[in-house]
């Protein structure tokens, strides 16, 4: 997982240095960073229809086993689905699956880097002018991350939360400040940002 994850890194770090250098939508304060990757339990994947009988190769994209992390860059913070093995097999990049992760319902884009090959991506914050540092923003990321492994109140481990019921709430940038708790109020997810993966 650890090399997947650097693969990861260093492919955005390249595209921050060359296809994004510059570009007034990046905040120069910030860096990428790959954060609080984990694999992907088996009963998210049951729940995603990603193990089991009903998981048969049929086109379906990130093929198990994956990881699960925050991937921070100066112009935008996503949850990242990476396939711990290589995969280039997938729908065409923007085409979004609905995955299960901790009772939580989350939509993820597919997307593609040719160094890293296939992944889905869920957006958190985009432009992200409002984090003061990369401290800010990584403490933004942890915090998500908590929130989303924490399994929501009256699911059952593994379980599909009701279509259309949102059930985590992301912390405001502008109200995390490096060294400090991050505010629970915020927006839910899917609601304002439009998920990215590259430029």
């Amino acid at each position: 997982m650890n090399t997947r994850v650097a693969v990861l890194q260093a492919v955005f770090t390249e595209i921050a240095e060359t296809r994004m250098a510059g570009l007034p939508v990046c905040n120069p304060r910030l860096e990428v960073e790959a954060l609080g990757f984990e694999p992907v339990r088996q009963a998210d994947l049951r729940a995603s229809g990603l193990a089991g009988p009903a998981a048969v190769a049929d086109g379906r994209h990130w093929l198990p086993p994956l990881c699960l992390g925050v991937l921070v860059t100066p112009w935008f913070m996503n949850l990242v689905c990476l396939p711990l093995l290589r995969d280039d097999r997938c729908p065409p990049t923007g085409q979004a699956r609905l995955l299960h992760i901790g009772g939580h319902a989350l939509p993820f884009l597919s997307s593609h880097e040719p160094d890293l090959g296939s992944f889905g991506c869920c957006s958190l914050f985009s432009p992200m002018q409002d984090f003061a540092s990369a401290a800010a923003a990584r403490a933004t990321a942890m915090a998500v991350l908590e929130a989303l492994r924490r399994p929501a109140a009256g699911l059952q481990d593994g379980a599909v939360p009701p279509a259309g019921v949102p059930t985590l709430v992301v912390p405001q940038p502008a109200a995390v400040q490096a060294g400090s708790p991050p505010s629970r109020r915020g927006f839910l997810f899917g609601r304002t940002a439009s998920p990215g993966a590259t430029a």
